[in-house]
């Protein structure tokens, strides 16, 4: 096969605006639609928040040229972009950009936050505790451990799945209504996700997140721990 190789398929869905279409007519133009996704599609079309987090859909319907390099870049990225959410009510189709993960664990903003897992699909073991001030920092084997501020508008920030919705046995992480809180998260076991790629819902899991969030005004972000190979390649995008 060539490289780059010419794709006949049905749907393409472009991140950048084309102005000519590869292999058509030199007069040949693209008119560009933009559209946001939702849902399912949305899922689907995670890989477009890499680095394009207002996602435009150019349906055309014609031959591609791909290059293989990056082809096979994009699809190792696309299939490992499973998260879990603190996302109040919002829904997981509205939940922060990933591509905004530049600690490599946890993406925030208002009423929101994605954590990133290894596993593309499967289970993972969540631990939530809500202190009234700053905890001590927990012991134990963990990968990665970062620090961050989120605010609530609602006063409700519940731990959501894109699997099974929100996890209504673990406590809120905005116990004091609405106003100003800090999350630490706490990652293990995501590289051997990774290896994995996914589980069963009857598998046990292979990773740990603990998160500990307590009232606390605005601060810095504060990077405690980072040591593994998930984290490293997203810091690096």
């Amino acid at each position: 096969m060539s490289d780059p190789f010419i794709l006949c398929n049905d749907d393409f869905f472009v991140m950048h605006g084309p102005t000519e279409v590869p292999g058509a007519a030199p007069r040949a133009r693209v008119r560009g639609r933009a559209a946001r996704a939702s849902g399912e599609c949305l899922r689907g079309m995670r890989l477009g928040e890499l680095g394009h987090p207002d996602l435009r859909s150019y349906e055309l319907h014609v031959p591609m040229t791909i290059d293989k390099t990056k082809m096979l870049r994009a699809l190792d990225l696309g299939s490992r972009l499973d998260v879990v959410h603190i996302d109040p009510d919002l829904g997981t189709d509205q939940a922060p950009d990933i591509a905004d993960a530049g600690n490599g664990l946890i993406a925030v903003e208002e009423d929101g936050a994605s954590v990133l897992t290894g596993l593309t699909v499967g289970p993972v073991e969540v631990t939530v505790i809500t202190h009234v001030s700053e905890p001590p920092f927990h012991e134990g084997d963990w990968d990665e451990v970062v620090e961050t501020s989120f605010v609530s508008t609602t006063g409700s920030a519940l731990v959501t799945s894109w699997e099974d919705g929100e996890a209504e046995d673990l406590p809120d992480l905005a116990p004091n209504g609405p106003g100003s809180y800090r999350v630490r998260v706490h990652a293990r076991g995501r590289d051997e996700g990774r290896a994995k790629d996914s589980l069963g819902p009857d598998d046990d899991p292979v990773e740990a997140y603990l998160l500990q969030a307590w009232p606390a005004p605005a601060a810095e972000e504060r990077i405690i721990r980072q040591t593994d190979q998930v984290g490293d390649e997203w810091r690096q995008l």
